[in-house]
């Protein structure tokens, strides 16, 4: 799968969460904020940041944000100046936009004025709370976009004693795993051992398609 590209805009507490995550999963990451000291907070862990005013078309372009997949537009606090960063992300040619929203009214207005996807972040928490106690396997999950999420999990009880090469997740349902834990607090291991046969105590991180994760019995699976 080929790797995409994100810019964050805003890097406040939910967009530094953001691009922190994306970045600690090996995404390539764009990390932007008008507020030093929010770019600061993220510059040891991302390599692409700077201070810019997302009204600026120009800087935007500069900085090369014309050129991601995916934008997220994290900062909510004016409306006004989420609408011109929309719009100067979309004119750039950002193919999908997810945009943060302070509120159901200005989820609809940001939507009609062509976000690809509109977050209500306090919506969005507790809806993947209640993910991750409906499955007590998955330990993290990250969506993406409406069609892709990464998600870390213990490997299931019908994987273990299997390998990556047997399970055969990418012909099957689609699924790409890109590292592994060893355990629970362990670095993420991405040149893996697609042979070595899978154990109860790793944990496993992939890119699913979303219909999958809506699939409740997915991971009993063999």
């Amino acid at each position: 799968m080929e790797k995409k590209q994100y810019a964050v805009l805003g890097l406040g507490r939910f967009g530094a969460s953001v691009a922190k995550t994306l970045a600690q999963y090996d995404c390539d990451v764009i990390a932007l904020d008008i507020d030093m000291e929010n770019v600061e907070n993220v510059s040891r862990t991302i390599e692409q940041t700077a201070c810019v005013d997302f009204t600026n078309f120009g800087q935007l372009k500069e900085l090369g944000v014309g050129e991601c997949d995916v934008a997220i537009i994290a900062s909510s606090n004016h409306l006004e100046d989420t609408i011109i960063a929309l719009m100067n992300v979309k004119d750039l040619g950002v193919p999908y936009v997810i945009v943060k929203a302070k509120s159901r009214r200005h989820k609809e207005i940001l939507l009609k004025m062509g976000a690809d996807e509109v977050v209500l972040p306090e919506r969005e928490m507790g809806q993947r709370i209640a993910k991750n106690l409906i499955s007590g396997d998955l330990v993290d999950l990250i969506s993406v976009d409406n069609d892709y999420s990464v998600v870390e999990m213990n490997v299931p009880k019908p994987w273990i004693g299997k390998n990556i090469l047997e399970l055969d997740l990418r012909k099957r349902y689609g699924i790409n795993v890109i590292g592994l834990r060893e355990e629970r607090f362990s670095s993420l291991i991405i040149n893996m051992d697609i042979s070595k046969p899978l154990h109860d105590k790793q944990r496993i991180v992939m890119v699913v398609e979303n219909h999958i994760l809506d699939e409740h019995d997915f991971f009993s699976k063999g």
